[in-house]
């Protein structure tokens, strides 16, 4: 296919779309569509009523510009600036400083940058009206909603903006650039969101489209297009149905959005059951389809969801052990964690178990204590649990959690540890120590 030709497949992942339209959805009910309907989308800082006098001042008329776009709060935090170097990010937010009021933290160097004042301004002002609602869902003080709602009040353009800074530098003969982030998504996932809330505004052809810097750009005409598609086949999404898959709906229908040819909804259903806790059955046959979706995070799910099932058929345990090869990791992992979860055997898929425990390193603690917790008998992964035990030992001041977790997992999977560590450690006898005073041993 040529490089200039229109792809068709949906933009983003099922995953992102899902949680964008979801979490969107969400802030829509709190602040009414009435209020993101009557919105200004800014398309350019200066049309913010900024004063540059001094930086005090920029940073107050910053932060009024911001509150007018956001719904009204019952409380304003105080804002103040720091180094860069002390807050180890751009800006931070404190429901309760020192004096009892909320507190929100800009890094010195955003005085100089009205831009990126505005929107890690917007952000932290997000933060705090998200914590004064009422009943709050578990994600609502998370950056997953909190950076939408800037978004869903006009400031969506600002936000593309901003996201991705590319900066040049030079110094006595030295130059170089640097990228850094503003904002918890990505420009295509901020030029989806756009695309979302244009169905508000009803705009099929919208005019800002041509002023979103070009990677948000793409993927919101991308989006308008998917949108389009569906609407001729009278397919609602899940931002603006009126019914979606939930924890509280029954079981037949959470099983039709599963089996229907939107994988959106199916997803959507997938989590829904999970949430449930409930035995799954009846669902077999077209969960293993899914498994064989092209997006990897329609096939992550249902992964998971197979690992919820009752009574898994060979099929499963079949397509599970291919699954484990996969070259996707996330796929793998899950792959494993279902087969651990359904309590099938995994001794045949010891080699590629190993060599995953080596990839993920100290970020693989979890599945060294799922593979743990099984007790199955797995002498073929001691040689990559030793070398992880070797690696950790060096560390072992601020990773004594990994490897307490791998040593646990050798302990639980290989009848004879003391022989393993011996055969396999350079460091046997610093680990040998470690073992004879483990509670397991």
């Amino acid at each position: 296919m040529m490089f200039w030709k229109r792809s068709k497949q949906p933009p983003l992942s099922a995953r992102q779309r899902v949680d964008l339209e979801l979490l969107i959805r969400r802030t829509a009910a709190i602040i009414g569509t009435d209020f993101i309907h009557q919105s200004t989308w800014i398309d350019d800082v200066g049309q913010l009523k900024l004063d540059h006098s001094s930086p005090e001042t920029l940073l107050d008329s910053a932060s009024t510009s911001v509150l007018g776009c956001l719904p009204k709060m019952s409380q304003t935090p105080t804002i103040k600036t720091t180094t860069l170097e002390t807050l180890g990010q751009f800006s931070d937010y404190a429901p309760t400083a020192a004096d009892g009021q909320p507190l929100i933290r800009i890094a010195d160097e955003l005085l100089t940058d009205s831009l990126r004042l505005v929107m890690e301004l917007s952000y932290q002002h997000s933060m705090h009206f998200w914590t004064q609602v009422q009943q709050p869902h578990p994600l609502d003080t998370t950056p997953l909603t909190t950076h939408l709602l800037p978004l869903c009040c006009g400031l969506g353009l600002l936000a593309s903006e901003a996201c991705l800074y590319d900066s040049q530098w030079s110094l006595v003969g030295y130059s170089g650039w640097t990228l850094s982030r503003s904002g918890y998504y990505t420009a295509q996932e901020i030029g989806y969101s756009l695309a979302v809330l244009s169905q508000l505004k009803n705009q099929n052809e919208p005019k800002w489209i041509g002023r979103l810097r070009p990677d948000s750009r793409v993927t919101a005409q991308q989006t308008i297009r998917f949108f389009e598609a569906k609407r001729q086949k009278k397919s609602p999404n899940l931002f603006n149905a009126q019914e979606i898959p939930a924890s509280t709906c029954d079981s037949n229908r959470l099983h039709r959005w599963l089996a229907g040819d939107d994988p959106d909804f199916a997803l959507a259903a997938i989590e829904a059951m999970l949430l449930q806790n409930q035995t799954l059955t009846g669902i077999e046959s077209t969960t293993l389809e899914l498994t064989h979706s092209k997006d990897p995070s329609l096939v992550h799910a249902a992964i998971k969801l197979l690992g919820k099932l009752s009574h898994p058929s060979p099929e499963t345990f079949g397509r599970l052990g291919r699954l484990i090869n996969s070259r996707d990791l996330a796929i793998a992992i899950e792959a494993i964690q279902a087969l651990l979860s359904l309590d099938l055997p995994i001794t045949r898929h010891q080699k590629r178990i190993g060599k995953i425990i080596e990839m993920l390193g100290a970020h693989g603690e979890s599945l060294l204590i799922k593979i743990g917790q099984s007790k199955s008998e797995l002498t073929g992964i001691a040689p990559s649990l030793c070398r992880q035990l070797d690696l950790a030992i060096h560390k072992i001041d601020v990773e004594l959690p990994w490897f307490d977790s791998t040593l646990q997992c050798l302990i639980a999977t290989n009848p004879h540890p003391k022989n393993a560590i011996e055969l396999h450690c350079r460091n046997a006898v610093e680990i040998l120590s470690h073992l004879a005073t483990s509670p397991d041993n």
